[in-house]
């Protein structure tokens, strides 16, 4: 559904990636070894999560998978024929009983193929490489956004992986799977320069915000049901639309797909007066995942932003929602939850729907100055920052680059980098070095401290956690987050004296803000132990 492309898809990744240069030059892949290399550089940003997701695969299903990019085949040989050499060469999937994968873009002509190992045959056919290689890269790819491409072709990959690992994989199940898809031909070639832009017709007020959570919910199914790819509809928030300007080449299948799986799924609206969840239960399977609205001037509308920063897509079947002090927060409190972005954000660097229309007006305002020419830092950083507190894809990324190449030492702009690479993939360690610079900049600033603390705490090093957090505690004693991620820290930790630390910090807590939240949180936290 375009909800997955740009809500879950982004959000998950479950693959790992090994790049190269170019055939002719390629580096040699030695078994089990060199799982990532960035040589053509055009996936350096989602390098950490990749590396782990690799692991995933291997450890719970036994397949390698090697998705490789180069520039182009040799010279004298077809794409076709350099997987086909490469599968053999790397060895793909000999370790694992021939259960291995190779997926193969050439950039230069935007080529795709899947080469599959013998003991996969049976599972990943014809009919499903064909569909993936055409359905799930096609748009993406030519709309500059690879990485949301490859997260869906993950999407797929993963669903037949854990239907081997179920053992339900019989030639009767994987025909009728299989009926859904177009075939391309099982690793058939997929030049994505034949495909062409879809014409977008302009909706007007077809699909017009609702009058009810219900009303806007069964308008946008409705959308889908016409195959509306117009991204201007009143049942958008303004940022919505912005975002959706990036979806509207997708294949009629898709559309079709998303009414098949919510057109007549049973759900419950979950409401206030300002925010409303469609909540299909608190059941495993990614098509579970609630959507969110919002009560806007115009009426009830999709709150994609915050659609993009909640509802987080695990390891197959396993979804979840962030948590932190966002709106959304009581209404989906039987929803599975982690704590995976908590970013120590003040209100004034955090989306609201209250402050849509004025993101989106300068949103356009700065999109227009980089059309026409503008170069310099305020656009670049500006914009970036926008998108990133928008949730705005990758391109996020690649504006605040261009801003730091000009300044190498603001700190705004480093802080803004580590905070998208946190939101868009949870790329924790690719955020640390950023964090630190921008301490060592702006060391009074008690945020980098506590997001350092964070950081620590994510890739399991509570005692830096600890110390870093101490630092931000310094400048900001009473401070609600360092407070708790301290006592957390600890708990992380948990030697002799952490846990009495951790009650104390908790006492603490209780004087200051005894109905706060997180405190809440943590309290239950602690009497779980």
């Amino acid at each position: 559904m375009l909800m997955a492309q740009s809500g879950r898809l982004i959000l998950y990744l479950g693959m790992a990636l090994l790049v190269l240069s170019g055939c002719e030059g390629e580096a040699g892949r030695k078994r089990g070894t060199r799982v990532l290399l960035d040589e053509a550089a055009i996936l350096g940003d989602i390098t950490e999560s990749t590396e782990k997701s690799l692991n995933y695969l291997r450890d719970d299903y036994g397949i390698e998978v090697v998705l490789a990019t180069l520039v182009s085949p040799g010279a004298n040989e077809t794409l076709k024929e350099a997987t086909a050499r490469l599968f053999t060469e790397w060895d793909v999937g000999r370790e694992y009983d021939g259960r291995g994968l190779l997926l193969l873009l050439a950039e230069r002509d935007k080529e795709v193929r899947i080469e599959v190992g013998s003991a996969l045959e049976h599972v990943f056919t014809d009919l499903f490489t064909g569909y993936i290689e055409a359905k799930q890269l096609k748009s993406y790819y030519l709309s500059g956004q690879l990485e949301i491409g490859l997260l869906a072709v993950i999407e797929e990959i993963e669903a037949r992986a854990r239907l081997m690992s179920t053992d339900q994989v019989d030639a009767a199940t994987i025909a009728t799977r299989d009926q859904k898809f177009l075939s391309g031909g099982g690793g058939a070639d997929v030049d994505l320069q034949e495909f062409h832009r879809e014409s977008v017709a302009q909706s007007g007020r077809l699909y017009p915000a609702g009058s009810t959570p219900d009303e806007a919910w069964q308008t946008l199914i409705t959308s889908w049901r016409e195959k509306n790819r117009d991204p201007d509809i009143g049942v958008y928030t303004p940022i919505t639309r912005l975002i959706y300007r990036d979806f509207s080449n997708q294949p009629e299948r898709r559309f079709e797909e998303d009414v098949r799986t919510w057109g007549a799924k049973p759900y419950e609206i979950i409401a206030d007066n300002n925010y409303a969840v469609v909540f299909f239960g608190n059941k495993k399977g990614w098509d579970n995942a609630p959507f969110l609205f919002s009560r806007t001037e115009e009426g009830w509308q999709f709150d994609m932003v915050h659609q993009r920063k909640l509802v987080r897509m695990g390891r197959a079947p396993a979804w979840g929602i962030e948590r932190w002090e966002h709106p959304y927060m009581t209404l989906m409190s039987r929803c599975p939850y982690w704590m995976g972005q908590d970013i120590p954000l003040a209100d004034a660097e955090r989306y609201s729907v209250a402050r849509d229309r004025e993101f989106a007006q300068r949103i356009r305002r700065l999109e227009s100055e980089l059309e026409s020419g503008a170069e310099d830092f305020i656009t670049f950083f500006e914009l970036g920052r926008l998108y990133t507190i928008t949730s705005m894809g990758q391109k996020r990324l690649t504006l605040l680059k261009k801003a730091e190449s000009i300044r190498p030492t603001d700190p705004d702009t480093l802080k803004y980098l580590a905070i998208a690479h946190v939101d868009a993939h949870y790329q924790y360690e690719t955020a640390l070095p950023l964090v630190q610079r921008y301490v060592e900049l702006r060391p009074e600033d008690p945020f980098g401290h506590f997001f350092l603390g964070y950081l620590y705490l994510m890739i399991n090093q509570p005692s830096r956690s600890i110390a870093a957090l101490g630092g931000g505690l310094s400048l900001d004693s009473d401070n609600l987050y360092g407070l708790c991620k301290l006592a957390r820290a600890h708990l992380a930790r948990g030697t002799g004296d952490d846990l009495e630390r951790a009650s104390g910090i908790l006492k603490r807590l209780k004087e200051i803000a005894p109905d706060h939240v997180r405190v809440g949180w943590l309290e239950k936290d602690l009497n779980r132990r």
